[in-house]
């Protein structure tokens, strides 16, 4: 199993892209994140979502995406959980 992608809402979407990508090596992306404002960045292993949020709202929302190889890892790890 892997981490696909990460969601995660910002009250300033520019000052969060810009610390993960100073500081966590994520690189910006032309991507279309489909949210007014928002912005993809990318390494090589995943990709993160950066949103607008309201700060009263925050730190929510927060989405993980993992990646399964096979149906049959899926219900290993859903027996786990």
């Amino acid at each position: 199993m892997t981490i696909n992608h990460l969601i995660v809402g910002a009250a300033e979407v520019s000052k969060s892209v810009e610390f993960y990508c100073k500081f966590i090596g994520f690189q910006k992306t032309l991507d279309d994140p489909c949210l007014q404002g928002g912005q993809v960045l990318k390494n090589d292993k995943s990709e993160l979502l950066i949103i607008p949020f309201p700060e009263n709202r925050l730190p929510n929302p927060v989405h993980f995406a993992f990646e399964v190889n096979n149906i049959n890892e899926f219900n290993l790890l859903l027996q786990r959980a």
